[in-house]
């Protein structure tokens, strides 16, 4: 058998790929020559005959340059099935969040961590960094790990595929296909800049392989190098201003709420609350415009201060003090990545080939971000003489006289010692911005084995993968040495009285700061270190004939797979509670975390170890029959023990019927069992603190409920239950012509057991209604108060459990279709998703709050509601005649409602959430291409993305925009060399 022959089927065992069989006529990009691709998904019995028995998309490499991605998660955004990516560089939360260059996956929009990922059909480790869902934790692989260019394709099964590849393939499957058996040499060069930014990037791709030993051996090597100059916030005007009411100023319904006010209450403008009954007080500037369109000025200041701009005046400050974060932040990242892959197949000549992959990922990315203020958790004691309080005492301990206390105040109302006071909120701009940088790195190594023995098929390889996240963050404060600061009576002590910029009271600067050399003592840099594997052994064999049915032969395929899987999550010392702040002056521990303006998380890690095992059979029931072209039947279970959580065994059933050649109908059953990440089950108590509101404490007469900051520990679970599903699928296939096929896809998930968290509010909300009844919830820890009254919530505890069940449902569809003409080859696809039903259904918990007739978060119709869209649809076209080519791609996200957005001023709907337009992005390019000279090809093509330059419309998120549903980047620009030698 020569290598050719060997490699055309033998590769395909090793990709062990996951949907039916399917014949596309594909461009390869270096020539008119079409090469038809035998694709054998769905099934792990080599040479099986099972086309179109699932529903599966495929982007081939005309596709993906279609689609000018740059990157593995622009590149999913292009499938409609994909739901919202919540790992994405526009993240805006703090340490917890996963951070840097990654991507999630997220099929079905049914959750990160319900689909499993492949690379050539085996298993992608997962990132180490962890984000919350629905306040939930989850893990994904990094769709950003593979470099886009380097892609032969990508396959996306849109069906539960648990039996063949996995028990937690719940939503489906997606399989990157890379290059692997090449020969020949290429090198792409592309550059691109957005048209009203400074945002430019250049990637340089390349690809080398060779055959030696007499054709034998084949060794291919791509890689990838991008980089990348980002943007801040202010560069773009719907991100510039936290502050989104001015966007909705002609929309009667949100004009002027509040709640689209996104700016912080922890400023530079201190708050502060003062022994002595002076009670709470605030800096501001002198002349104030107030929110609402008044004015405040000196005559109106409870003290004037020494610095003719500022002053100190009572309680905590009009909204107009508030602080625009957003111009301070960075919106994308400045970046630099590289991907290289290698790859080496050997055929020995007596029906053995091996096979190996060497993969290495490493990522850098930059931004910087503004200062931290102070936590409710997080307050801390002043003494009276604090060098700069103004209220301090006539003369220190020493005898100096104190030139900062304020001329001229009543020894009654400030005694001649001073006045202590409790730091309450306070926000150190002008200690500069911290900046962020995060590595993340992957390596993959796999080595096998695969051939034939009679009519058998085999196929065994090792796979070893790890992935590591340096998260690294420069000029963070240390809530201790910031206090040790406030302890002097010197003029070394920081200065917390000096404001921010009177001219402009919301931008993140300060008119007066503090020298350097106060600042230093206590700026800290802070790490987390987090690292995941994976260990895999297999070994599959098939056999497509073992015995003949009417309808053809039998085939069977059976394999054995062991894996261990492991996370490590080290948080910096002053985060984990190894260095925690206690108070100087009274002793208290205040915040087990050290660092200013975060709680604490601790150090985690987990393993398990899953064996698993599984068999499929292939019965083709009728062949040639009438109203039976053929009618297959796929049978297939799998087995697999989970050394946490238990084992279970999963079935399959799908059937394919054609009654005549162009009409095929297809159906699957299949049950899922996914198991809770790691992190779910071994993490440790994190503290958040959030703004809640608490019905317990509603005023009787005006019926106002009052919110606060509320700290909420969340922990892991150790007997947490696997979460399983059902999944059904029903679909038509129509080819009315050779060249144009037309699919509609039916399909809906049930689980159970899903693995969630009530949450601070819903605890809050049924501690109202338990203390109704007579009882309370004991989550809920409130503060003794020394008359006996209901005191203000302290801490609620949280703990991941297997929440309520859920059904999601929908249908597929596309529209494929080829054809020739003088003009030129054509190409259309479209393919579409509409979502018909995503029910979350109460659980015992939160059914006591629908039936005391309260509102429960996350539960009911879910559709359309935190960025679950209805429609979704993609458009990929291309041309193409002798030299020239040309592409279009065009993507549609439907509208959803942003639902912590309320229409107050909406008197038909009261409480009606924000509702979030509808998206649409076109991408097209032109490219010529020169054959003959120095290379064999060379390609050059010219391209814009985001053609008609839209911006993504308004959600009350930090930037003013969804970035798990909408893109930031405006009509981007770009020019593409490709070289082939």
């Amino acid at each position: 058998m020569s290598t050719s022959q060997f490699s055309s089927g033998a590769f395909w065992a090793l990709v062990a790929v996951f949907a039916p069989a399917l014949v596309l006529a594909q461009d390869n990009d270096d020539s008119e020559e079409v090469i038809e691709e035998l694709i054998v998904v769905g099934s792990q019995i080599r040479g099986a005959d099972v086309e179109g028995t699932l529903p599966v998309s495929v982007l081939s490499m005309s596709d993906i340059d279609a689609t000018g991605a740059t990157s593995g998660a622009e590149l999913l955004r292009s499938i409609p099935q994909i739901g919202e990516t919540n790992f994405n560089e526009s993240v805006t939360t703090g340490v917890n969040a996963a951070r840097g260059d990654v991507g999630s996956i997220n099929l079905r929009g049914l959750g990160t961590g319900n689909t499993l990922v492949l690379i050539n059909g085996r298993r992608m480790v997962l990132h180490p960094g962890t984000q919350t869902e629905n306040l939930v934790p989850v893990v994904t692989p990094n769709s950003n790990t593979l470099p886009v260019r380097g892609l032969q394709r990508v396959e996306v099964l849109r069906d539960g595929a648990s039996a063949i590849y996995g028990t937690d393939a719940v939503a489906g499957v997606i399989n990157y296909v890379l290059r692997d058996d090449y020969d020949g040499a290429e090198l792409n060069v592309n550059y691109g800049t957005e048209s009203d930014t400074g945002f430019k990037q250049t990637v340089i791709d390349g690809a080398i392989g060779f055959n030696f030993n007499g054709g034998a051996t084949n060794v291919t090597l791509t890689g990838s190098f991008a980089t990348r100059d980002g943007i801040m916030a202010a560069e773009k005007g719907f991100a510039a201003n936290a502050d989104l009411r001015p966007r909705v100023a002609n929309n009667p319904d949100y004009a002027g709420d509040t709640q689209l006010d996104g700016r912080s209450t922890a400023t530079n403008w201190g708050q502060f609350d003062f022994d002595g009954g002076l009670g709470r007080l605030h800096v501001r500037p002198l002349d104030l415009t107030t929110d609402s369109g008044g004015s405040l000025g000196s005559a109106d200041c409870s003290f004037l201060l020494n610095d003719s701009s500022v002053c100190l005046d009572g309680g905590s400050g009009d909204r107009a003090l508030r602080l625009n974060r957003n111009g301070a932040r960075t919106l994308i990242s400045d970046r630099d990545r590289s991907n290289v892959f290698a790859f080496l197949n050997h055929d020995f000549d007596n029906a053995v080939e091996l096979f190996g992959e060497v993969g290495y990922y490493r990522a850098v990315s930059n931004r910087v971000w503004e200062q931290a203020g102070n936590l409710s958790n997080g307050r801390m004691e002043v003494p009276a003489d604090y060098y700069w309080n103004p209220l301090g005492p006539v003369t220190f301990d020493d005898g100096r006289a104190n030139p900062n206390r304020l001329p001229g105040l009543d020894p009654l109302v400030v005694p001649v010692e001073g006045v202590s006071f409790r730091l309450r909120s306070f926000r150190p701009i002008d200690t500069g911005p911290r900046r962020v940088e995060v590595t993340n790195e992957s390596l993959r190594l796999l080595a096998g084995l695969r051939g034939t023995f009679g009519d058998w098929d085999w196929d065994s390889a090792v796979l070893y993968s790890e992935a590591d996240t340096h998260d690294q963050t420069d000029d963070r404060i240390s809530s201790t040495l910031f206090q040790q600061s406030l302890l002097l009576d010197t003029p070394d002590a920081y200065n917390i009285f000096n404001g921010g910029n009177p001219l402009d009271p919301t931008a993140p600067v300060t008119a007066n700061p503090n020298p350097q050399s106060v600042i230093d003592p206590f700026l800290i840099q802070v790490n987390r270190k987090s690292s995941t594997s994976i260990k895999l052994v297999d070994f599959k064999f098939s056999n497509p004939s073992i015995f003949s049915m009417p309808g053809g032969d039998v085939g069977i395929g059976m394999g054995l797979e062991y894996r261990e899987e492991d996370f490590v999550e080290d948080r910096d010392p002053r985060s984990d509670g190894t260095t925690s702040f206690t108070d100087a002056l009274t002793g208290s521990l205040v915040n087990v975390s050290d660092m200013l303006g975060s709680s604490a998380s601790p150090d985690s890690s987990g393993e398990r170890d899953v064996t698993s095992a599984y068999v499929e059979f292939l019965l083709p029931l009728l062949s040639d029959a009438p109203f039976a072209q053929s009618l297959d039947v796929q049978l297939a279970a799998r087995y697999e023990n989970f050394s946490d959580v238990g084992s279970i065994t999963k079935p399959r059933i799908a059937a394919s019927w054609y009654p005549i050649d162009a009409l095929q109908f297809r159906a699957a059953y299949s049950e899922g069992f996914r198991a809770p990440n790691l992190i779910q089950v071994h993490q440790g108590q994190v503290s958040v603190v959030n703004t809640r509101s608490d019905p317990a404490l509603v005023d009787p007469i005006t019926g106002v409920v009052p919110s606060y900051g509320v700290q909420e520990v969340r922990e892991g679970n150790m007997d947490l239950k696997p979460e399983e599903s059902e999944n059904t699928s029903f679909g038509i296939v129509v080819t009315p012509l050779d060249a144009l096929t037309l699919t509609l896809d039916f399909w809906k998930i049930d689980q159970e057991g899903v693995v969630g968290i009530l949450g601070g509010q819903n605890h809050m909300t049924l501690d109202g209604v338990l203390r109704a009844q007579g009882s309370s919830n004991p989550a809920v820890q409130r503060e003794i108060t020394g008359d006996g009254s209901l005191g203000q919530v302290e801490i609620v505890f949280d703990r991941y459990i297997n929440f309520q069940p859920r059904s999601i449902a929908g249908y597929d569809f596309s529209v494929n279709y080829g054809f020739d003409t003088a003009l030129g080859d054509f190409d259309v696809k479209l393919s579409g998703a509409r979502l018909t039903e995503f029910e979350q259904q109460a659980g015992p918990i939160t059914q006591q709050l629908v039936e005391a007739g309260v509102p429960a978060q996350n539960v009911g119709n879910l559709i359309e509601q935190e960025f679950r869209p209805k429609w979704r649809a993609t458009l990929i076209t291309s041309w193409r005649k002798n030299q020239w080519g040309a592409g279009l791609s065009a993507n549609y996200v439907g509208k959803v409602f942003d639902i912590q957005t309320a229409a107050d001023n909406d008197t038909d709907n009261p409480g009606a959430p924000l509702p979030v337009d509808s998206y649409y992005k076109v991408n097209v390019y032109g490219d010529y291409r020169i054959e003959g000279g120095f290379a064999e090809e060379t390609r050059v093509r010219v391209g814009i993305r985001n053609l008609f330059d839209e911006e993504p419309p308004l959600a009350d998120e930090a930037y003013g925009y969804e970035g798990s549903l909408h893109s930031w980047m405006g009509r981007y620009i770009y020019a593409d060399i490709n070289i082939g030698f």
